[in-house]
């Protein structure tokens, strides 16, 4: 009887392995769709950055901005400021031209499940503030990354 259950155990595992899509078969797309927004923030093309960003994505800690969300002079203030903010993040990370957009993608962190994935780069110090990191939540829906919530800290504070 015990092994029965050991067998059916290990068949159960074995099966379930094979669940669920595999993360290194979404890591290019993943990457098109990060080398698309890079290049949609450089060419300054909002409406690109704004179909790549939910519009809740910078007000995900704040209950007074997710209030916005339901109203369309809300919804239109929200997307204004998520492109600000990752136009900002861009500029200040040096991505600034269509040649920039290759050393980013060398330059990013990720980690990918077969629903969601988490990027990170790092802003360089300078003379005006100290090094930071980005980051990125992305959620994959419909075979289409979206970006859920974004952020900024200084570097070393993870």
């Amino acid at each position: 009887m015990r092994r029965t259950w050991l067998a059916v155990a290990a068949l159960a595992l074995f099966a379930a392995s094979g669940c669920g899509v595999d993360p290194a078969e979404l890591e290019p797309g993943m990457k098109s769709y990060l080398r698309d927004l890079a290049m949609a923030v450089v060419k300054k093309d909002e409406a690109a950055i704004n179909a790549a960003v939910l519009t809740g994505a910078g007000s995900w800690a704040n209950p007074v901005g997710a209030a916005d969300e339901n109203t369309p002079e809300g919804r239109e203030a929200l997307q204004v400021a998520n492109s600000r903010w990752i136009r900002r993040c861009f500029k200040d990370a040096g991505i600034v031209e269509e040649k920039d957009v290759e050393t980013f993608m060398q330059a990013i962190k990720f980690g990918i499940t077969s629903t969601s994935a988490w990027v990170r780069f790092e802003i360089a110090a300078n003379n005006k503030r100290a090094a930071e990191v980005v980051s990125f939540d992305l959620s994959r829906k419909d075979n289409r990354w979206f970006m859920v919530r974004y952020g900024r800290e200084l570097a070393g504070m993870r």
